[in-house]
């Protein structure tokens, strides 16, 4: 049987996942440096005039409100990204469970654009060899694990 080394030889690993989160990450310290410029500028100009012009009124009324739209869009998109992560996990683990409860076989389905769609193809392609019979299930727990990848 194939054995699997434990130990990962590159950084990126799954480059759709990671780079999406490291792409999120990069937005929101952007967004954080942005509002806290904003937020730093606005002040500088209270403390230094005792009588604020129209325009440095109207420059601290537009920082305030794109600082409240930037940390709203932040939350949007950090919802949004969560649930492409979330979402496929829960379909799988709500699918396993589906499996255990009614002993049948049925492919699980994720939504397009989710995250982890190569792992539910690899998922799918496993319950399709067990239902062909390629694949010689013996979950014997006496038996020696020493092949077993993820085993002890």
């Amino acid at each position: 049987m194939k054995s699997y080394p434990h130990e990962r030889k590159i950084l990126i690993i799954d480059q759709k996942s990671q780079l999406t989160l490291l792409l999120y990450t990069v937005f929101i310290c952007g967004v954080v440096i942005v509002v806290g410029n904003l937020i730093q500028h606005s002040l500088q100009l209270a403390q230094e005039a005792s009588v604020l012009t129209n325009m440095q009124r109207s420059w601290m009324i537009f920082a305030g409100f794109l600082a409240v739209f930037l940390m709203i869009s932040s939350f949007v998109v950090g919802i949004i990204l969560s649930n492409r992560f979330a979402g496929p996990v829960y379909a799988i683990r709500r699918h396993l469970r589906w499996l255990l409860d009614e002993n049948k076989i049925e492919l699980v389905h994720l939504r397009q654009g989710d995250m982890f769609e190569d792992l539910a193809t690899d998922f799918n392609q496993l319950l399709i060899r067990i239902q062909k019979g390629q694949i010689k299930v013996d979950l014997d727990p006496s038996k020696e694990k020493s092949d077993n990848p993820h085993g002890s």
